[in-house]
């Protein structure tokens, strides 16, 4: 750092008095969320962790009979997997909108992976390589809600308005101000039991989906003996025990479950060259 009067100055200020109270808000967030949901922060925290192990092992299996883009798919699952552990770092510490931007990007990681089986031969369009004259682009909303014909807008639009400058805000300031309603600009962060859990559902969903796609791709990993049974034994129990979570909210989360396994038929079908989209 250049050595200039006005960084000479700035590193003689006292330490931030609002970067310290965020560091004890941060603090107090992290212990009132452990009360409250100690049981979903110990299965988000495992099946992360299932993931990085079986992620590893996906290394050790042999690779002859894999189609030629299945490396490419297992590409996005440490960049996802990363993801996921930021996400839950920040809902932790009281960001929740954060973690649901971060988690967005495993939310299209999921529907690449799953498009890519299902057009080996456009692999270029999920990867951002602009594609021939004449082309479609790969659009991820057009792809579920036209092709695979599931309903996950509910995920979608609301990381979509936190994405896109956090533009809810705005909009609701705006509407408040055509109210009368005085506007105060304010850095307000505080706990909210209930907001807390959108971004901790969303990574529910897609762990168990990111695992569901392993298990669907490479069911030997719960067979090969070169694979630690306590890793097997793991890897099912997370997956199930995600299930399980997720059937008994009582939300549209739910559904997710019986949407995705619908997909994953269909991707069963796409995998051994039979028409998949008579399925949906």
């Amino acid at each position: 750092m250049a050595k200039t009067e006005n960084i000479k100055k700035m590193l003689n200020y006292p330490p931030s008095e609002s970067i310290l109270s965020l560091f004890e808000f941060k603090k107090e967030h992290k212990r009132k969320c452990l009360s409250d949901y100690s049981g979903y922060v110990k299965l988000i925290e495992e099946a992360i962790e299932t993931l990085i192990l079986v992620t590893g092992t996906l290394n050790y299996l042999p690779k002859e009979t894999w189609p030629k883009h299945r490396g490419i798919q297992y590409g996005f699952l440490p960049g996802s997997i990363e993801t996921l552990f930021c996400s839950f770092d920040d809902l932790m510490d009281g960001f929740y909108e954060e973690g649901t931007i971060l988690n967005r990007s495993v939310f299209d990681s999921i529907f690449k992976i799953a498009f890519i089986t299902f057009y080996p031969d456009k692999v270029g369009l999920v990867l951002g390589i602009k594609p021939p004259k004449g082309t479609g682009r790969y659009n991820v909303s057009k792809f579920i809600k036209e092709e695979l014909k599931i309903d996950w807008s509910f995920l979608w639009h609301y990381s979509s308005s936190l994405v896109h400058g956090k533009s809810h805000r705005v909009v609701k300031m705006w509407c408040d101000s055509s109210k009368g309603i005085p506007q105060i600009l304010t850095f307000d962060l505080k706990y909210d039991k209930t907001n807390v859990t959108r971004p901790m559902n969303e990574i529910l969903v897609y762990s168990w989906c990111l695992l569901r796609l392993v298990l669907l791709f490479t069911p030997e990993v719960l067979t090969n003996e070169n694979i630690p049974l306590a890793t097997r034994d793991k890897l099912s129990n997370i997956e199930l025990s995600l299930r399980e979570s997720l059937l008994g909210m009582p939300n549209k989360l739910k559904n997710v479950v019986s949407d995705f396994e619908k997909v994953e038929k269909m991707l069963c079908a796409a995998e051994t060259g039979k028409d998949w989209k008579i399925l949906t």
